[in-house]
């Protein structure tokens, strides 16, 4: 004849231990305690090896539990994120085109070099200390600060810039 299922309860079972909200029936048929020492805990955890995060968007979370922003690192459909989760807002996207999206100031300590492409400003380029360029392009009709005129001297030698020819002198 067939057992009716739930025809067993937990006084009936001849196991060792006793059975509570911290143990469980183990295979050997003996409630044991769950063991967590070898797990991680719920703060100060050292990983060693690598780790892997799994999930349609893996996400690893930042929270900052007595200041704001909080942060979270995401693979979101092959482009990582790095994101302000209190405001909302993507501040670096690396997308899977190899191009990078930095929608903060970017502060380069020493120096940006930037090699096998152009430097694109979309902007204004604020530049304090000397520009050094192998070429320019352009006109040149919106440069300032750059002083034109030519002039000439009683004898017709025409000198360019500006007071070019205030003290040449000679015949």
């Amino acid at each position: 004849a067939k057992m009716a299922d739930d025809a067993v309860g937990v006084a009936q079972l001849s196991a060792s231990g006793t059975a509570s909200s911290s143990t469980y029936l183990r295979g050997d048929n003996s409630w044991q305690a769950i063991d967590l020492s070898t797990k991680a805990g719920l703060s100060a955890n050292t990983f060693t090896g690598n780790q892997t995060i799994s999930n349609i968007t893996p996400t690893l979370f930042l929270v900052d539990t007595d200041d704001n922003p909080d942060w979270a690192i995401k693979n979101q459909h092959g482009t990582l994120k790095i994101t302000d989760t209190t405001n909302n807002a993507d501040k670096i996207v690396c997308n899977y085109n190899g191009h990078v999206d930095f929608k903060v100031r970017a502060d380069f300590e020493n120096e940006l070099v930037v090699t096998g492409g152009n430097l694109s400003v979309n902007n204004n380029a604020i530049i304090t200390g000397t520009c050094t360029a192998n070429s320019f392009s352009g006109d040149g009709s919106n440069l300032t600060g750059i002083a034109t005129g030519v002039s000439s001297d009683s004898q017709g030698n025409t000198v360019g810039g500006s007071n070019a020819g205030d003290s040449f002198t000679g015949t």
